[in-house]
């Protein structure tokens, strides 16, 4: 185990609050903070010039994490950038899915015409990707906001699979989501960082801090060669910043986007290779939505540091009181008697013969006053009791 243990909320914390803004308030306070970086002059030359280090790959990554996850990109589209798709991994029962890309013949290899010309648009080594979906749209939206373990159960329900898609790329490969995908990729690398590159989020949830130090670790005790490096795409004013504790190491970009009427759809970087002058084939940006309307501003900052947007703090405190209050899961969770019930019936399944580990998985995930943590827990223990038994 590495994730720490949380203590469940006590009685005080638990309980709803009565008052304090909510996230109507929290938009208001935003859209303030917005208004007054939009009055400034001759925004995007100074937005292009400060994302001179964005590489076009991840204005592919960001399409591959927001559509291709979904499998909503054609394979024209795909070729343009020197991938097709490869393997789906679709777990409803967690929740889980993702889709691998892997690059067409001759894409990789920088020697042959296509390599080059692969490696001229991407800026960067293409490499096979994984990325993970964000949360489904029929779940519950307080799945993105889970601070007890943000994507921890889809990712050890599904461990095997993950490790089995990596594997199966033959190379190492680079992670990729949006959101909830976010994490799970960040959790991908700290858990098998010899099987990955890069790390790139868009919109993503920090994770927990000891699997974000395990991916540190890594980069300090291997070659450059061999080291993982995250770049962390985020919107100003997004809810997503609140949960979760670290992020994995590298670079940090808050983008200021002109549109918050849905931060959900916000893809700064398409419109940056709209503003670039279309250096990527199929990317456009918003429909109908200018690009100097759109791009506002851009920060590089290191990961950890806080975003230097106008509003985000007196956003994050709003919010963070509104969620506070909103939450189901700070509220109904099982007593310690009650877990370690829990516990004894998971351990006996894991030691029967009749059922079998997805059926295991099964049963912690429909334990409903269980948090995140404790579920990955009981998980974890009885993969390693399963395992013994057969």
């Amino acid at each position: 185990m590495t994730s720490k243990e949380r203590r469940p909320p006590t009685a005080e914390t638990a309980r709803p609050q009565e008052e304090g803004p909510g996230l109507a308030d929290a938009q208001d306070l935003a859209a303030t903070g917005l208004q007054a970086m939009m009055a400034e002059p001759d925004r995007l030359p100074g937005v292009l010039e400060a994302a001179r280090g964005v590489p076009n790959q991840d204005v592919i990554y960001e399409q591959l994490a927001r559509l291709g996850a979904y499998e909503q990109l054609s394979p024209e589209r795909l070729a343009a950038w020197g991938y097709r798709q490869g393997a789906v991994l679709d777990r409803p029962e967690s929740g889980l899915h993702a889709v691998v890309f892997l690059p067409l013949a001759g894409a990789a290899a920088p020697t042959t015409p296509q390599g080059h010309a692969m490696l001229e648009l991407h800026g960067a080594p293409i490499r096979p990707v994984l990325a993970f979906r964000g949360a489904r749209r029929d779940q519950e939206p307080m799945d993105d906001f889970d601070a007890q373990g943000i994507g921890s159960f889809q990712f050890a329900a599904n461990q095997a699979d993950v490790v089995a898609a990596l594997r199966g790329a033959r190379s190492r490969v680079d992670v990729v989501g949006h959101g909830l995908g976010g994490a799970l990729a960040q959790l991908a690398a700290s858990r098998h960082p010899q099987a990955i590159g890069r790390v790139v989020t868009f919109q993503a949830p920090p994770i927990d801090e000891q699997d974000a130090a395990m991916l540190d670790a890594w980069n300090q005790r291997v070659a450059a060669h061999q080291r993982v490096s995250s770049a962390h795409h985020r919107v100003g004013y997004d809810v997503t910043e609140l949960p979760g504790e670290a992020r994995t190491p590298g670079r940090a970009w808050t983008w200021g986007v002109g549109n918050l009427t849905d931060l959900g759809k916000a893809m700064p970087l398409a419109q940056l290779g709209a503003a670039r002058g279309g250096g990527v084939p199929g990317v456009t940006g918003l429909d109908g939505q200018p690009v100097d309307d759109a791009l506002v501003s851009v920060h590089s900052h290191g990961v950890g540091a806080p975003p230097p947007d106008a509003g985000v703090d007196r956003l994050r405190q709003a919010l963070a009181q509104g969620l506070d209050r909103r939450d189901p899961r700070t509220r109904g969770l099982a007593s310690e008697a009650q877990v370690d019930q829990v516990r004894q019936q998971v351990m006996a399944m894991a030691t029967s013969t009749r059922f079998g580990f997805r059926q295991i998985v099964a049963f912690v995930q429909g334990q409903a006053g269980l948090s995140a943590q404790q579920k990955v827990a009981l998980q974890e223990e009885a993969r390693l009791r399963y395992r013994e038994g057969r």
